[in-house]
């Protein structure tokens, strides 16, 4: 008698299968964490759902849940976004240390190399960060490369200008971006170079900047076969391509030769590093410009645009200073006045502190089992974080947080005992400063100098908000607002 053999539906066994394993793998997961988080006596924060909840709420609002969970938890704990965690140690007194422990305990450039790949590729940077970052910090401090920015800065103003002057209104976040974008292409690239790539990359680097803010960017750091992320990795290539074959004809003539700071880098290690190497720091000094150079360009002058007697403070200390005349900009010798602008200077002070886009800094632990706080140990490789978005919005340490109050720098130490005590940043701390801080300070003074000694800025006619709108945190990202918020502002020649 024969013997039926049984039946097998394969299709139901692989879907049991599959959903044992999509149960299993974030179940062991989480027991693991919580196994290593008991050792480390790390409280974490958590969101609304088990595992998940903490990087989509991180994702949507990131300022918001940090500054949550500081409440609930206290000072120091841990944010798991699954693909990346962030030890935060909040406040003046982990800060301090934060800034001044010693590179062989927390590296600040392992923390850059852990970050920049996401904008321009795994494996680009090849131990370069730490031969050629010094050296940007050097470019960037030489006075015939500053002196050559002053220049270029002056023309695209006066090119913005011009354009802006004819259209009935424009969004200020928008024009503000795409100025420092053409001026800052010239400065790394130089004027042969931009005229030839400088469009197509302004546009890929703005591109870019939308893509790396996107929650499932940093969240899942390309798990998905799709998505931001993966344009962002097409963007970069392309990038890649167009600053490596730049670069190749630089090394092989000297028809190219300029004040840029491509220019500098390549004279400086030559052949050392693969060619693609250069467009890894060239994008990260592009989007730092367009974060934070456009980012406190637009937001200062959102503001003059929407009250009326804080412009009028401005241009009556223009007036007091000798800055109204167009003699100002027309030798080296007599642009320096504006460093005399205290209240312009401390418009630029509230502006970072209310619009920082710092929401994290970042450090890789070098040193096994180093205690934070009491009980509260970071293990060796992980990622120690501080956040000056969240101190800048403090009341124990600036009081009205969320209300634009320029003259609150004006007070005697104010600023001074702020930075003594870390609790304000305004482009990083000591040796790990920012590499463009001359760049960004000389431009925005510059163009705000510029724009208000011949025009006044206004709300245009079509912007019914009357003050500009509260700036979107993404993880990583900016405080520029997303698309749909815009603020449209209008200029017109000074009486």
């Amino acid at each position: 008698m024969a013997v039926e053999t049984p039946h097998v539906d394969f299709f139901a066994l692989s879907i049991a299968i599959l959903s044992a394993l999509i149960l299993f793998f974030p179940s062991y997961y989480y027991l693991k964490r919580r196994e290593w988080l008991a050792r480390a006596g790390y409280p974490q924060a958590h969101g609304f759902l088990p595992i998940i909840g903490a990087p989509i709420e991180f994702g949507i609002d990131a300022l918001s849940f940090v500054q949550k969970k500081k409440k609930e938890l206290g000072d120091v704990f841990l944010v798991d976004l699954l693909a990346i965690r962030f030890h935060f140690c909040l406040g003046p007194k982990y800060v301090g240390t934060f800034y001044k422990q010693p590179t062989n305990e927390l590296d600040f450039l392992a923390g850059a190399e852990d970050v920049m790949p996401e904008f321009i590729g795994p494996h680009r940077a090849n131990g370069a960060m730490y031969e050629v970052h010094p050296l940007i910090l050097k470019a960037f401090s030489q006075k015939d490369r500053l002196d050559k920015a002053y220049d270029l800065v002056v023309e695209e103003c006066d090119k913005a200008f011009a354009r802006w002057e004819k259209m009935d209104h424009f969004d200020i976040y928008d024009e503000c971006s795409t100025l420092v974008i053409a001026a800052t292409l010239r400065f790394i690239i130089g004027d042969e170079t931009n005229e030839k790539y400088g469009f197509e990359l302004a546009e890929i680097i703005a591109q870019m900047e939308k893509d790396v803010v996107h929650p499932l960017t940093m969240s899942l750091r390309g798990r998905l076969p799709f998505g931001p992320y993966h344009n962002m990795i097409n963007a970069r290539n392309k990038i890649s391509d167009r600053i490596s074959s730049v670069c190749e004809e630089r090394l092989k003539s000297d028809r190219l030769r300029d004040l840029s700071i491509l220019q500098f880098v390549i004279d400086e290690v030559g052949h050392k590093y693969p060619l693609e190497t250069f467009s890894y720091f060239a994008v990260g000094i592009m989007m730092a410009a367009r974060t934070n150079t456009a980012g406190v360009m637009a937001w200062t002058l959102a503001h003059f645009a929407s009250d009326e007697k804080l412009q009028q403070q401005v241009v009556d200390e223009m007036a007091q200073n000798s800055c109204l005349d167009d003699t100002t900009f027309s030798t080296h010798e007599k642009k320096y006045p504006i460093e005399k602008l205290n209240f312009l200077d401390s418009c630029m002070k509230e502006t970072v502190r209310m619009y920082s886009n710092f929401l994290q800094f970042r450090r890789v632990m070098l040193k096994d089992g180093y205690e934070v706080a009491p009980g509260k140990v970071v293990p060796y490789g992980e990622l120690l974080c501080i956040s000056p978005a969240e101190i800048h919005h403090d009341p124990q340490y600036f009081e009205d947080p969320w209300v634009y109050k320029p003259e609150r720098w004006l007070e005697p130490d104010y600023f001074a005992s702020r930075n003594r005590d870390t609790i304000f940043t305004m482009w990083g701390f000591l040796r790990h400063r920012c590499y463009g801080e001359k760049f960004a300070n000389l431009f925005d003074k510059v163009m705000w100098v510029r724009l208000l000694s011949k025009y006044e800025i206004s709300l245009a006619d079509n912007e019914k908000k009357t003050a500009p709108p509260r700036p979107d945190w993404k993880p990583f990202g900016t405080s520029f607002p997303r698309e749909g918020d815009h603020f449209y502002v209008k200029i017109s020649k000074r009486k």
